[in-house]
């Protein structure tokens, strides 16, 4: 796809809904972004959040690199958890991309679970 002067990545932040509570000690979440070469481009790490019932996390993302709006058509965002004992996460998230021509753009994903059983998610990316 062509991208009128392809403009740099100046922030990303990603935002949950959750869904359910999780018992015990809040679990730990990473977020990493790759391009579509498969390098990490941005990512937060060992996130404490409250993940109770309806409690929303907004969370910054540090850029590791310059990467452009086309490096993430066809990126994707992977998600980890590291729960205490057998809590399931289920949210909503969304990623925020602002770029360097102050366009800002959303991409939204419902009905995600994370949990002991499957600790790791990934979902593509467009890059708008």
């Amino acid at each position: 796809a062509a991208y009128a002067g392809d403009p740099e990545v100046v922030a990303m932040h990603a935002t949950f809904i959750n869904k359910s509570n999780s018992s015990g000690q809040d679990p730990h979440l990473d977020i990493k972004i790759y391009d579509n070469k498969h390098q990490l481009v941005a990512e937060n790490d060992s996130i404490p959040g409250q993940w109770g019932n309806t409690d929303i996390n907004s969370i910054s993302l540090d850029l590791k690199r310059p990467f452009k709006q086309s490096d993430l058509e066809s990126g994707k965002v992977e998600l980890s958890v590291h729960p205490d004992g057998k809590d399931t996460l289920a949210f909503d998230y969304n990623i925020s991309t602002t770029y360097s021509n102050t366009d800002v753009y959303w991409q939204r994903w419902k009905g995600k679970e994370l949990s002991q059983a499957q600790p790791t998610l990934s979902d593509s990316l467009t890059g708008k």
